[in-house]
């Protein structure tokens, strides 16, 4: 199932979060995320480049220079891999991503999108390593994530503190949905 039909039926579910991470998923990611490193500024121009393919709207929510938020994408987006066993630690990160998210207008439905562009890119970049269990173990690690921005993007939104929205994703966390 393609990461814009699992989003989907995700978030229109209750049971959306009712399995986590799997360590195999986990290894996968972080194993896999080791050889997007090297490239992660030809990563960051590759994702932002297929995000406004797929949806030129998001092009104008977004600075013109993409050189300083592509490497912050990317910083944020390894501290995440880095800390898949703990995704509250990655808490204080999400929030300072979410308050940019709301200032420039992107709206949850937008989260689809960025999935569909991340798989897109790392299958561009890791070639005949990202395959299908690879692809899979990311669609879910992506999940996890989208839906913790997602929180922590109403919660910036709402102007709540941001302890808020590290209890939710910690919540969260706890129970995200495998993709597969």
């Amino acid at each position: 199932m393609a990461i814009t039909e699992q989003f989907r039926a995700d978030r229109a579910t209750p049971e959306r979060k009712t399995g986590a991470l799997t360590a195999e998923q986990r290894w996968l990611v972080q194993a896999s995320w080791e050889k997007v490193v090297p490239m992660a500024p030809y990563v960051a121009e590759l994702f932002y480049d297929r995000l406004f393919e797929l949806d030129p709207f998001l092009e104008g929510l977004f600075p013109a220079n993409l050189a300083e938020l592509g490497t912050q994408w990317m910083t944020a987006l390894g501290l995440a891999v880095a800390q898949l066993e703990e995704p509250s630690s990655v808490a204080p990160c999400l929030e300072e991503i979410s308050k940019r998210h709301v200032q420039y207008g992107v709206r949850p439905a937008n989260y689809v999108t960025m999935g569909d562009a991340l798989l897109w890119t790392l299958e561009q970049s890791l070639a005949e390593d990202f395959t299908p269990r690879v692809k899979e173990a990311w669609g879910a690690t992506y999940q996890v994530l989208s839906v913790l921005l997602i929180e922590s993007d109403a919660a910036a939104a709402r102007g709540r503190d941001p302890g808020s929205a590290r209890r939710t994703i910690e919540s969260v966390a706890l129970g995200a949905h495998r993709v597969g």
